[in-house]
């Protein structure tokens, strides 16, 4: 059964088939290329769909003509008695719902709508004067059924300029509602961000890293406080959620709700690990409670320092506590102090040797876990120490 684009006025064949031709005035993130429909049409007859274009009443079929090229069989695409200049291998690496989101986005853009019918062909008297595009096919129906996971529609329940936070776990980052990235793992919320991104010509974030790191900054800026926290403790809830890679040492400008909510779920050290290490910058956390080492970690602490030193790195420069860290970390550099887990002495001297020289690099360079600053300057180091074993410069 077909599932029916329909945008008011008639469609013009030859300026609509032309690639780079776009005259829309819309800030969609999708009607910007002048290309969505060259592309759906190829691709979704390349899956075995029917289409019928109907423009003001009149049926234009969209076939295809076989041609070759240097012994090589292609198939040119054809809307009504009109051979286009381009072949079903455009978008050639492009899924079926890739096509549904070109079609709806332009039904949207033109204030149009999309169903899903079981009539063949649309009603010619009530579409007069408009276009409409048939689809029939297994993966299009698909599209119809899964269409909240191209473009998002549950309700809204906290909106900055930058995002808008709406119910319902997603696989998906949006943008202007349109599905824009896939996440490693669900989210507890949909993610609908409107700050402006750059897309590629496929319609996916081009800087899908930068977003993943703006949006703890998006997050921060809520003012509601339950979903703040429900944020912040799915790491430690559930575990297996996307929130719980977020990181938020870039933080700026975080509202009070979410220094209400970083507080309340900080006291009870059930939250995000990053999170928590914000937390401390902004002093809202209490101290940490010191733990007693025996005589065994006594040595132990003292080996790795005098290690350490005589490889040439003072990390006793800066203050060594042993406290209690929360969900499963094993070390930090704060306020220019070194924090190590009692956890590191189960693991062996050589694992507290290996926290001290981190965390006191951390804090001697400032340079902070998985930036390309920190790669280099361990890389130099590593360099330096083969030149000091060898007794020659490289």
């Amino acid at each position: 059964m077909p599932v029916h684009f329909v945008t008011p006025g008639a469609l013009e064949l030859d300026n609509a088939l032309t690639f780079g031709v776009s005259a829309k005035e819309t800030d969609s993130p999708i009607g910007q290329f002048g290309t969505g429909l060259k592309y759906a049409l190829a691709v979704l007859l390349r899956t075995n769909h029917e289409i019928d274009i109907y423009i003001d009443g009149m049926r234009c079929p969209v076939t295809t003509e076989s041609m070759s090229m240097r012994g090589k069989h292609f198939e040119k695409v054809a809307v009504g008695d009109m051979l286009t200049s381009f072949t079903t291998d455009l978008g050639k690496h492009w899924d079926v719902w890739m096509a549904y989101r070109e079609l709806h986005s332009n039904v949207i853009d033109e204030s149009g709508k999309t169903f899903y019918d079981a009539s063949s062909r649309p009603n010619y008297i009530e579409y007069a004067g408009h276009t409409v595009i048939s689809v029939s096919g297994d993966g299009i129906e698909q599209c119809w059924v899964d269409r909240s996971d191209v473009f998002c529609d549950g309700p809204v329940l906290d909106e900055t300029p930058e995002i808008k936070i709406r119910a319902g776990s997603s696989r998906y980052l949006f943008y202007k509602g349109v599905r824009v990235h896939e996440l490693p793992a669900p989210s507890v919320y949909t993610y609908d961000i409107k700050a402006r991104q750059e897309l590629t010509e496929d319609r996916s974030l081009m800087y899908c890293w930068e977003v993943e790191q703006k949006l703890a900054n998006y997050i921060a800026r809520s003012t509601n406080q339950d979903i703040i926290e429900r944020i912040l403790v799915c790491h430690a809830a559930e575990g297996r959620y996307y929130e719980e890679k977020l990181v938020y040492s870039q933080v700026s400008s975080p509202s009070e709700q979410f220094i209400a909510a970083l507080t309340r779920v900080c006291s009870d050290r059930f939250c995000n690990k990053s999170a928590y290490m914000f937390a401390h910058t902004l002093d809202i956390v209490s101290e940490d409670e010191e733990c007693g080492l025996n005589s065994v970690e006594i040595q132990q602490l003292n080996r790795a320092k005098h290690f350490l030193k005589d490889a040439g790195y003072m990390v006793d420069e800066y203050p060594i506590r042993v406290v209690d860290l929360p969900g499963g970390t094993l070390a930090r550099a704060q306020r220019g102090t070194i924090f190590l887990s009692p956890r590191l002495f189960n693991m062996g001297t050589k694992y507290v040797a290996l926290a001290l020289f981190e965390e006191w690099t951390h804090l001697k360079t400032g340079y902070r876990d998985e930036t390309r600053q920190m790669q280099t300057h361990l890389f130099e180091t590593i360099m330096s120490l083969i030149e000091r074993i060898k007794g020659e410069p490289v």
